[in-house]
């Protein structure tokens, strides 16, 4: 079925664990079922493994009866962690056989904290209900038929992940804070140079997957000389593949085609990488803009080569206020290694194998925001010292 190909799509999209995203699936038509909770599986592999085996209900939409269940038994105390932000994602393609019901029980789910999208498949939905139904104007999908729901992936996968990462949930209040930069759908405009460092000893399989990657998180960001800014690091000790500078490209369909021509070999020199982040990726004739956060994102797939040359190095990088996304492939990674990268407010991001990165998008878009809203803060309060010095 076309649906359960979407809902497994949109499973794979998220880092899930037991500290991470928990999944869960409830089906309706005449009556509900639950097919799994939120504490049901730990991994992704459980999860589509569950979500294959779902069989088609025919019948009625009994859309109220499974808001209310969703609320009172998928997001109850004893399914699911009350710490973490609750997202429900609704799929539907008819009008609810009780709408006045199907409203009352959006509302108490909203209430209850539950952040509802609501996805409406052909043409028998209702718009209103739609709106209903989701928590906001902007959390409302519509696709003509479930052949067509493919391509919401990401954009679902980013709203939901949007209210993952920027909703803190305690015991007493929920709190929103202020859109993230440069994102579709997100109102501030603050500007952001982001340069990407890709380990020189990946093979061609690896190399295709970490590009693709780039191609796809740079397909996430509104570039342009006042929004985002995208580069490439040069391959290490090499001429024949020269950076992709900040200021090369204006547009993704010019980066995209500028990623197409890479080729890396050679040695995993990290130190190297950094230095020529601080040096030269990040500096003024390259393009970078004094008003820009500084984003690198290194993909690491081994220990450096030379771990007091990468000491210092950080260090430098560290004071040139150039935040780091650490995405850490496979076994031979150094783990202390890692967080001492990550050490000045950066983010560590981890990955099986090269094959699992195609599933980074959303986390990395975020990761980014997080960076410039910490930038953001900090310059923040510079100019509050400064003042009132």
């Amino acid at each position: 079925m076309q649906q359960l190909e979407f809902v497994e799509m949109v499973a794979d999209t998220f880092n899930i664990g037991p500290d991470h995203t928990h999944i869960g699936v409830l089906t309706f038509a005449s009556d509900t079922k639950v097919v799994f909770h939120l504490d049901t599986f730990n991994n992704r592999v459980d999860v589509k493994q569950a979500i294959r085996q779902i069989t088609q209900r025919r019948g009625g939409t009994q859309t109220h009866k499974a808001l209310a269940d969703m609320r009172e038994q998928m997001f109850s105390p004893e399914h699911s962690r009350q710490s973490a932000a609750h997202v429900a994602i609704v799929i539907t393609d008819g009008e609810s056989e009780e709408p006045e019901e199907t409203i009352l029980q959006a509302r108490l789910a909203h209430e209850a904290g539950i952040h509802v999208i609501a996805i409406g498949v052909g043409p028998h939905v209702i718009m209103d209900e739609l709106m209903a139904i989701a928590s906001s104007e902007d959390l409302v999908f519509t696709a003509p038929e479930y052949a067509a729901l493919e391509p919401l992936r990401n954009k679902l996968a980013w709203k939901a992940c949007e209210v993952l990462t920027t909703t803190t949930t305690t015991t007493t209040t929920t709190t929103t804070p202020a859109p993230l930069p440069m994102i579709s759908g997100c109102e501030s405009r603050t500007p952001v140079d982001v340069i990407w460092a890709l380990p020189n000893e990946a093979d061609l399989t690896a190399t295709d997957s970490s590009l693709r990657l780039v191609a796809t998180v740079a397909e996430s960001l509104d570039m342009g000389p006042t929004s985002v800014q995208v580069g490439v690091a040069p391959r290490v000790c090499s001429e024949e593949k020269p950076a992709i500078r900040l200021k090369d490209h204006d547009t993704l369909d010019g980066f995209t085609l500028a990623l197409e021509d890479r080729h890396l070999a050679g040695t995993t020199n990290v130190d190297k990488q950094l230095e020529y982040l601080r040096t030269q990726g990040f500096a003024a004739r390259n393009g970078a803009r004094p008003e820009a956060a500084k984003v690198a994102i290194l993909i690491v797939d081994r220990s450096s080569t030379n771990p007091e040359a990468l000491q210092r190095e950080l260090v430098k990088v560290h004071r040139a206020n150039i935040k780091l996304i650490v995405i850490g492939v496979g076994n031979g990674v150094n783990v202390d290694e890692l967080a001492l990268l990550a050490s000045n407010g950066g983010s560590i991001v981890r990955a099986e194998s090269y094959t699992e990165l195609s599933s980074l998008n959303v986390n990395l878009v975020q990761l980014i925001c997080t960076a410039i809203r910490e930038t953001a803060r900090r310059r923040s309060l510079f100019l509050y010292e400064l003042l009132n010095n």
